[in-house]
């Protein structure tokens, strides 16, 4: 429309219609190109707080899985604690060694480990979008978490190796099954008296036993701790270029 409109304007020498229809296509390009420029921009607006918001969630949830975690390893602490007091103490009574028997063998046993959420890094690190986040410093917080978090897990995983072999061991050189209540009946019936011997028979057994599972859960306890403080340290970089501060 513009262009034939031009052209009839050149044939007739209408100069200043020229002029006019000139400065019309230039502004209009110009103002285009302008429009073009913020909707790319408003657009990687959006992108960065869309990752900002969801790297919060994700170090949010980590926290707390972490604290989750933490709790559960200190409560089994605590138990495999009173056991051995329990184990140690020649003159406790039998009700009370085979009652804290049984809660060590059914729930002092369990690994507690190390958990984290973290699909937004992946996500950004797979598509190798970190660019969007504008900020080189708080790309390389996160490159050194997530690095953290590989390490904290291959330690798990090396760590869970080294100690499940004592618990078949210990499986196969005592009846752990016995104390647990899912498998007790499938036992021939003891007196209190008589599991209290066979626990104290095998006291060196189970000693040995509930201090690798200690050592493991006082490791768990330290590596949720440590995962707890830094990953409060890169939420508060985030929240920061959210213009969120607490």
């Amino acid at each position: 429309m513009i262009l034939r409109r031009l052209t009839q304007h050149i044939k007739a020498q209408n100069w200043f219609a020229v002029v006019l229809d000139f400065i019309i296509v230039v502004v209009g390009v110009f103002v285009g190109l302008q429009v073009s420029n913020w909707n790319a921009s408003r657009q990687g607006e959006l992108s960065r707080e869309y990752y900002l918001e969801r790297l919060a969630t994700d170090l949010s949830q980590t926290i707390a899985l972490s604290e989750s975690l933490e709790e559960s390893a200190l409560k089994k602490s605590a138990i495999i604690e009173r056991f051995t007091v329990a184990l140690n103490d020649t003159e406790s009574q039998a009700d009370e060694l085979v009652a804290a028997t049984r809660s060590y063998l059914s729930e002092g046993t369990q690994l507690i480990g190390f958990g984290i959420i973290w699909g937004t890094y992946e996500d950004l690190s797979s598509t190798g979008n970190f660019s969007v986040l504008q900020n080189q410093k708080l790309v390389e917080r996160l490159i050194n978490l997530s690095t953290f978090f590989d390490y904290m897990a291959d330690s798990y995983r090396v760590n869970s190796d080294w100690i499940l072999p004592f618990d078949t061991s210990l499986a196969s050189e005592f009846d752990w099954m016995r104390y647990e209540d899912k498998t007790a009946q499938l036992f021939p019936v003891l007196t209190l008296e008589e599991q209290s011997a066979e626990i104290r028979v095998n006291a060196t057994l189970l000693r040995r036993h509930a201090a690798l599972h200690h050592w493991f859960l006082d490791y768990s306890v330290r590596a949720n701790q440590d995962s707890i403080a830094k990953s409060r340290q890169v939420l508060g970089m985030v929240q920061g270029e959210r213009g969120i501060f607490k």
